[in-house]
């Protein structure tokens, strides 16, 4: 992720090329007077240097393999508690999803059918590539879905988006429910979903150009 952040600097040349604001740049502890005269130069150099300093020096902490009856437990109270808090109608939208667990050098499939189960295949073909570490951390914790999209510690085959979905889709579901969101007849849900199908149709059909 460090290799495809938007820098500083860069930001600040884009905005003078391409358009008319006059950027102000700031290094932490940096204080400007507004309608003052500002030179970016220092703060720019001290970025630089951070960035750099950063590359060549990272300090990596090194994932930790999950014990596999520790991480096929969690699997399972996560299954159960998705089955008992949402409504089957609506669960049976959310498609499995397979895994290729990194540490492991195996493919894997979780469905809320089955649970977690090896699944040879390609892993290529998998919908998401992680190490067993995020994937018990999704399992554990009904935020980590949308941690691991954040904090980048996965990866989406190359070419696979529409299969990278069926990760997300089941993401949505943990994440509704730590909202205190349940997938069944009750208003809370049926209020986001109609909410969601809005600005779906709204985003499809309606352009910036019509606003």
């Amino acid at each position: 992720m460090n290799d495809a952040i938007n820098k500083v600097d860069s930001v600040y040349r884009l905005l003078l090329e391409e358009t008319d604001a006059n950027p102000i740049i700031l290094y932490p502890g940096d204080t400007w007077t507004p309608h003052e005269a500002h030179n970016p130069a220092k703060a720019l150099a001290l970025y630089a240097r951070d960035y750099e300093k950063m590359a060549s020096s990272p300090t990596l902490l090194p994932s930790i393999k999950i014990e596999w009856d520790m991480l096929l437990e969690a699997a399972l109270d996560f299954k159960e508690q998705i089955r008992k808090n949402n409504h089957s109608l609506f669960l049976s939208i959310v498609r499995p999803v397979t895994f290729y667990l990194s540490d492991y050098q195996k493919t894997f499939r979780f469905s809320l059918a089955d649970g977690l189960i090896e699944s040879p295949c390609d892993p290529l073909d998998c919908d998401v590539e992680l190490s067993s570490e995020a994937l018990h951390y999704c399992f554990t914790h009904l935020w980590g879905w949308s941690t691991l999209r954040i904090n980048g510690r996965l990866q989406a085959p190359k070419g696979r988006n529409a299969r990278f979905k069926r990760f997300v889709m089941l993401g949505h579901v943990a994440q509704l429910n730590n909202f205190g969101i349940y997938m069944g007849w009750n208003g809370a849900f049926l209020r986001f979903a109609l909410n969601y199908l809005r600005e779906k149709v709204r985003n499809r059909y309606i352009t910036t150009n019509n606003i």
